[in-house]
């Protein structure tokens, strides 16, 4: 993630607005997910679903192609942030504290 943040700089050009801008879904989303108990709180707050590959790849076959498209970059995104270390480790590279 480092290095392709030092070559593609403009991607942090207000990334801490943008990030910002998406916390309202993101927090109805978490709330839909915990209410149908999809997803569960995980130590350090960390989230985790309770579904099965399965389930989730079945739910990503059903949507229309725009969403499917939204789900798959989402987890691209999520699995790389995951790779980048430690929370504040990966927003530091983003130019946002946790």
């Amino acid at each position: 993630m480092a290095a392709w943040l030092q070559e593609n700089s403009e991607a942090r050009v207000l990334f801490y607005e943008r990030l910002v801008s998406l916390k309202p879904h993101t927090r109805e989303a978490i709330q839909f997910g915990m209410l149908r108990d999809w997803i569960v709180p995980r130590s350090g707050g960390l989230l985790e679903t309770t579904l099965s590959n399965a389930e989730v790849t079945r739910t990503i076959r059903a949507l229309s192609d725009e969403a499917r498209e939204c789900v798959m970059r989402a987890r691209f995104v999520g699995k790389w942030l995951e790779e980048a270390g430690e929370t504040h480790t990966a927003m530091a590279f983003w130019g946002v504290r946790p």
